[in-house]
């Protein structure tokens, strides 16, 4: 199939990128800052938006896209006054105008990529995050019925994986096992739910054989989620039992974060057909050797 990919310099969109060219999908990307490669742009592969919606029309036309894969995002656990115009732009009006173009072409296949601290079942986002990236599926919601869309909403938890340079909890604390530097952590009680990137790819793959079976003006949610959740210090046990080294961590040094979810919040069913493969140890004995 031929893909459009947004949030392919992300960490999971060039883990995204690779596997799908692996399994015999032509990917073409859309970026909305100069962040596109040069040979990407030579091969005619992507396009660099900046509201030049005739060209993106045409260029979804021309390319004959099958499915858009909505994986941009501007991830800030919490924000300042200054994140605000960023936030916007990135998590909900970047995506408003591509959904825009697709009105005006022949593609219907959409999949988005959200995060479970969105808390739909409540309606209660865990933070700004969490709340644009719901502004954006209401948006999303619009352009379904206008459009006649077929929407398959995926809902992340925390990710991991080698080569992540995000620098999220995992690397953290595998590399606070060989420096010296103490970090200063909360308690350590709050579960993640922590799955690794090939998996996560694995599943977004997956759910683009699902269209066949959705509607259109249709939206089918599912999670991607490993099977167990884990406490923070439980984490940073199997990593130092993995290494055979001391994590260099001063457990309640600081608070809890101000919304702290405690354990993950689970609401839609898992993706139907994809089950997880890599499971925590395996995967931070991944890390581990990757980090030697």
């Amino acid at each position: 199939m031929n893909i459009l990919l947004s949030g392919s310099s992300g960490f999971i969109g060039k883990n995204l990128s690779l596997l799908l060219s692996k399994k015999g999908h032509k990917v073409f990307t859309i970026h909305h800052r100069d962040s596109c490669q040069t040979n990407d742009l030579k091969k005619k592969r992507s396009i660099i938006f900046r509201d030049n919606f005739d060209e993106l029309i045409e260029f979804i036309n021309k390319n004959k896209i099958d499915v858009f894969i909505h994986l941009a995002t501007l991830y800030l656990p919490s924000h300042s006054r200054e994140d605000l115009s960023k936030l916007i732009t990135g998590n909900v009006l970047f995506g408003a105008k591509i959904l825009e173009a697709i009105a005006n072409t022949d593609l219907k296949n959409v999949i988005n990529v959200g995060t479970s601290w969105q808390n739909e079942e409540s309606n209660s986002p865990v933070n700004l995050y969490a709340a644009t990236k719901t502004a954006f599926k209401n948006i999303l919601r619009f352009y379904l019925i206008k459009s006649k869309l077929k929407v398959i909403d995926l809902k992340l938890f925390d990710t991991y994986g080698e080569n992540d340079s995000r620098k999220k909890i995992v690397q953290l604390i595998s590399e606070s096992t060989k420096n010296k530097r103490v970090i200063k952590m909360s308690p350590g009680d709050q579960k993640l739910n922590l799955l690794h990137v090939e998996d996560v790819c694995l599943g977004i793959i997956k759910s683009i054989n699902l269209f066949s079976e959705i509607n259109y003006s249709e939206t089918k949610t599912y999670e991607l989620k490993d099977e167990n959740s884990y406490s923070l210090k439980n984490i940073a046990k199997i990593i130092e039992e993995l290494s055979s080294l001391k994590a260099n961590i001063d457990w309640g040094a600081l608070p809890y974060r101000e919304n702290e979810v405690m354990k993950p919040i689970i609401t839609y069913p898992t993706l139907p057909g994809w089950k997880q493969k890599i499971s925590l140890k395996d995967g931070l004995k991944r890390i581990l050797k990757n980090t030697n």
